[in-house]
């Protein structure tokens, strides 16, 4: 247990520092960064929702390590196949995911 709630602090951390550098994003300069960090934050958000889902379907059936291993194990295959995908669509394809290329200004400054 203490690993889940750890990762879960690790993965609220990085939603924090997401959130934190949302305007960081708008500079083309950083796209690669931002990607990564990206790529990192919705890993580990999903990871966390995967699990508790994993967790919850095996019920009662097994032991305390052999449920955390399980869920563990699921999770990683199923959200690491994610990763893969979105890791192909960025970096092979460069599909811009996390990132919007459009000509239109979202902040401006009025006087």
């Amino acid at each position: 247990m203490i690993a889940y709630y750890s990762y879960l602090w690790l993965v609220s951390l990085l939603n924090l520092a997401w959130c934190s550098l949302q305007a960081w994003g708008c500079d083309p300069t950083k796209e690669m960064a931002w990607n990564v960090l990206s790529l990192f934050t919705t890993f580990g958000m999903l990871f966390l929702e995967v699990s508790l889902v994993a967790f919850l379907l095996q019920g009662n059936y097994a032991s305390c390590l052999e449920a955390l291993t399980w869920t563990f194990v699921v999770s990683a295959l199923i959200v690491g196949l994610d990763l893969f995908l979105k890791v192909v669509y960025l970096f092979g394809f460069k599909v811009p995911l996390f990132v919007d290329n459009s000509e239109q200004t979202y902040f401006e400054v009025r006087s």
